[in-house]
């Protein structure tokens, strides 16, 4: 088995293990991601708290572990939006032809010579602070499959 193969099969491996992880994230640590241990704010790392925690207290790893299961979630659904988007406006464009074409290959220039993390950090500036965390992660969602299906 050549060694390209073999790295695969570990990063496979190593994304499962993550994968399962957090999927059963409340089993594996016991607490809530919004617990808050007031009198331990940017804690060390510790037996109880492995990877510390914040400024305000929160078990640094429960946090992400509950952060992981979410990004692990909707970077499948975002990859498919993309898809979904590309092969539609491609064969549009396609089958179109003419200016219908011409237009789309133009946002799709457009759209390439813009730095998708760039994009991503202002429309969370447009967002209003006190938003509801759904309506921010739904909103990154569908940028990523907007601007996903563009070559980078």
């Amino acid at each position: 088995m050549s060694a390209s193969k073999i790295s695969r099969r570990i990063a496979a491996g190593i994304v499962g293990l993550v994968f399962f992880v957090s999927l059963f994230a409340g089993f594996v640590v016991n607490k809530s991601y919004a617990t808050q241990y007031r009198e331990l704010p940017n804690a060390q790392p510790s037996s109880t708290h492995p990877l510390g925690t914040d400024s305000l207290g929160r078990d640094s790893l429960t946090r992400l572990l509950y952060a992981t299961r979410v990004s692990l979630s909707l970077a499948p659904a975002a990859a498919m939006l993309a898809t979904l988007i590309a092969g539609l406006l491609g064969g549009w464009a396609g089958l179109r032809g003419g200016w219908t074409e011409r237009v789309v290959l133009a946002g799709a220039d457009l759209s390439m010579a813009l730095p998708l993390l760039f994009v991503l950090i202002a429309l969370r500036a447009l967002l209003p602070l006190d938003v509801a965390p759904w309506v921010a992660v739904s909103s990154t969602f569908i940028t990523l499959g907007l601007l996903g299906w563009l070559p980078r």
